[in-house]
């Protein structure tokens, strides 16, 4: 391998700018120290290329992947997209896929990149380019330190499908049972980074299941706030507000 940045643009000159022929400079953790070095050192390498020899191009950090029942938790900031054809179609998608499961809202951004080393890259936002909603500044409430107290998952019979579910059972904070209708994304962020990893969140195989539970969830703050514990069930369909309220959080 590589250590140096000139033998690294010498290689990629030698094979007449192959990308595929290419080695990545190893900034894995069992690196290190040598793994910060390594990362700086890519960053020289690029700079060191001539104008033209894809400076711009093919320039991305390759991350491990992580455990799916983890996906919600990760901070993900922003879809972005370098051109209004696919590009956006497909952030567009991407976001619609996020909101459907995880239930909070990612924004689209424009990322325009510089056309050589002296330009300016820059990123955009455009409301009318987003496939979800944004959701709307509300500066009357303030979020709780804590929005649920505790939670215990069981199984039980239900004679709605005539057989064993899953319920988890929720006891809110009293700030959380006090919340209001605005505050119930940061409620639902809370609920499914501390509960959704559990096997028990996607047993039951609904693939609408995050989206079921927080319509539960937003239910509970209309018609059950007053309930001592908050049942929501993973195995529920999802249904529109109206339809939630009007079977009692419980929809079939």
């Amino acid at each position: 391998g590589f250590m140096e940045p000139l033998q690294w643009v010498e290689h990629y000159n030698a094979t007449k700018q192959d990308y595929t022929r290419q080695c990545a400079f190893n900034i894995k953790n069992t690196q290190d120290q040598l793994g910060a070095q390594a990362f700086y050192q890519s960053i020289v390498a690029r700079n060191s290329m001539p104008a033209g020899q894809g400076k711009f191009t093919w320039n991305e950090i390759i991350i491990a992947s992580w455990p799916d029942e983890q996906a919600g938790t990760i901070p993900v900031q922003s879809f972005f997209y370098t051109d209004e054809t696919t590009g956006l179609k497909n952030a567009q998608q991407d976001q619609q896929d996020w909101y459907k499961r995880y239930g909070s809202f990612v924004p689209i951004v424009k990322l325009t990149l510089a056309t050589d080393g002296t330009g300016t890259t820059t990123f955009s936002y455009d409301d009318s380019q987003q496939a979800v909603k944004a959701p709307e500044e509300t500066p009357s409430s303030t979020n709780c330190a804590r929005y649920i107290a505790s939670a215990e998952w069981s199984r039980h019979y239900d004679p709605g499908t005539d057989k064993e579910q899953t319920t988890l059972s929720v006891k809110p904070t009293e700030c959380g049972r006090n919340a209001q209708i605005d505050q119930s994304e940061a409620f639902y962020k809370e609920l499914r980074s501390k509960y959704a990893h559990n096997a028990q969140w996607t047993l039951d195989q609904n693939k609408d299941v995050d989206a079921s539970i927080q319509r539960q969830l937003v239910c509970h703050f209309v018609i059950a706030r007053d309930e001592s514990v908050w049942t929501l069930e993973p195995f529920r369909p999802y249904v529109d507000h109206a339809t939630a309220v009007e079977q009692k959080c419980d929809p079939h």
